[in-house]
């Protein structure tokens, strides 16, 4: 097998690409400890909420849908954003810490 050998300027640099590796994982609920059964708040409105049904869907306003997807039709249908696509654990929240945050503080 053949090995890989990363050499880093700095810490900086070390942190920096252990966060892009992060981020580039699909990102799972169980990975960061979250239960079936759990309530997300979006993080612009924490009255609109969402349910996590398994590893990878929520189900929010009734419908199964992931958290792109629903973050994307918040962003769409409340802010007027005209964008295409987002990554949804930026944009959903639990105890306090975006998904995102929580993903690259269980990492750390």
């Amino acid at each position: 097998f053949p090995v890989t050998i990363e050499v880093f300027e700095d810490q900086e640099d070390r942190e920096t690409l252990k966060r892009e590796r992060a981020r580039s994982q699909n990102f799972n609920f169980s990975l960061v400890q979250i239960p079936v059964g759990s309530t997300l708040h979006f993080v612009r409105d924490e009255n609109l909420t969402a349910t996590v049904l398994d590893d990878k869907m929520i189900v929010f306003e009734g419908e199964r849908t992931s958290l792109s997807q629903s973050a994307l039709k918040i962003l769409q249908r409340d802010y007027g954003k005209t964008w295409a696509t987002v990554r949804g654990p930026d944009y959903w929240v639990f105890e306090g810490q975006t998904l995102s945050e929580r993903k690259l503080a269980m990492e750390e």
